[in-house]
């Protein structure tokens, strides 16, 4: 205030305005981040907030926010809680909040675009500015070996092999290495695996070298007969009774 016509009063004066964040126009996953990662299987948290245009927390009203994910159909979820919980397709930023937190989980392993939006049919550039985080999904442990089917052999010679290891989502797993044992139920006393198909060395087990989803070994055997040939975590013989299901086993004939 200014006293312009010389009045002498005292003019002076201050008001508190209180300016409010104003609808919402923005939503933010973990903070606008560009991605994150999770292991198949495992939920992982996401954090989805509210701004207005001008990046001011909204924590007024109630937002409904639609979920969307770019991953194979039959592969994803949603849950409103890191454990048990119900799947859900939306999830809801309260009065008197300013965001709200799903849990994300994916059983195929690659990059997948996870989208908030407040479209009910599919993400869209329209209304309230909608966010995208990337989430790498990595495979889970080695949950299943599996061996190749190199047909059958001829006594007296080897017969080359592949062991590959799956984690419980069918998903290539290469982190990590991994040993692994060699059996077979043939009845003789000639039954041998080599590391090469020539020559090369004696083993009764292998490994599959981190970075690697697969290993190569040879079986010999100059006993006749239809045998199985086991490949298991078990040093003690190959079983079904441990985390990976059971021992992958091939024929040999």
């Amino acid at each position: 205030l200014e006293d312009t016509g010389g009045t002498g009063l005292n003019v002076s004066s201050t008001n508190t305005v209180d300016f409010y964040a104003g609808p919402t126009g923005i939503y933010k996953i973990n903070d606008d981040l560009a991605s994150t990662t999770a292991i198949a299987g495992d939920r992982t948290m996401l954090t989805i907030s509210r701004f207005d245009q001008y990046n001011n927390v909204v924590d007024i009203g109630v937002d409904t926010v639609y979920l969307y994910d770019n991953a194979p159909v039959g592969t994803t979820a949603f849950y409103n809680a890191a454990s048990e919980g119900t799947q859900i397709s939306s999830a809801l930023i309260l009065d008197g909040s300013s965001s709200v937190d799903v849990w994300f989980v994916g059983n195929q392993s690659g990059s997948w675009t996870v989208s908030a939006s407040d479209n009910i049919d599919a993400p869209d550039a329209l209304g309230i500015s909608d966010d995208v985080i990337y989430v790498d999904i990595t495979p889970a442990d080695t949950a299943r070996l599996e061996l190749n089917d190199p047909g059958d052999m001829f006594n007296g010679t080897r017969l080359g092999y592949t062991v590959t290891r799956y984690d419980a989502f069918d998903n290539l797993v290469t982190a990590g290495s991994e040993n692994y044992y060699l059996y077979s139920n043939a009845t003789g006393t000639s039954t041998a695996f080599y590391d090469a198909a020539i020559d090369g060395t004696l083993i009764d087990n292998i490994s599959i070298e981190d970075g690697q989803s697969t290993a190569n070994f040879w079986y010999y055997e100059s006993e006749n007969g239809i045998w199985t040939v086991y490949v298991s975590d078990n040093s003690g013989g190959p079983d079904g009774a441990d985390r990976r299901g059971g021992p992958a086993t091939g024929q040999a004939a």
